[in-house]
């Protein structure tokens, strides 16, 4: 699903990005997602616009990702 959304809000932003770098990913995997997909979706474009090069990164995501605790 990030795929998807990454696909659509790159070019959206003016942005080309390849992926989600391992510890972000992992940071989105365990979170619980209390807002379901429009939150996922607010996620994803937050590291969107952060991006400054080509893959997301954990400082590009918004803060409660970076510091939620499993």
């Amino acid at each position: 699903m990030t795929g998807a959304f990454i696909r659509k809000l790159a070019p959206e932003h003016g942005k080309v990005i390849e992926g989600i770098h391992p510890p972000a990913l992992e940071a989105m995997m365990t979170y619980g997602w209390p807002g379901n997909i429009r939150e996922l979706h607010n996620a994803v474009e937050h590291g969107v616009l952060f991006c400054d090069g080509d893959m997301i990164e954990i400082g590009h995501l918004p803060h409660e990702l970076r510091t939620h605790q499993d």
